[in-house]
């Protein structure tokens, strides 16, 4: 393996944590759960398509 493909797996792996998160959304009726699933969040894609640049 070369040198340059283990640090962009590393850094890939370090950065990746930063810029999104999952979450598991569960939707209740009462006692019994109708909707489970997992939802992914990227806050930083987010920002970069809600900012305003001037």
């Amino acid at each position: 393996m070369s040198c340059k493909f283990l640090f962009s797996i590393i850094a890939l792996a370090c950065i990746f944590p930063l810029t999104s998160c999952v979450t598991k959304r569960t939707t209740r009726k009462g006692s019994a759960v109708v909707d489970e699933k997992y939802i992914i969040h990227r806050p930083v894609k987010k920002f970069i398509e809600t900012a305003e640049f001037e």
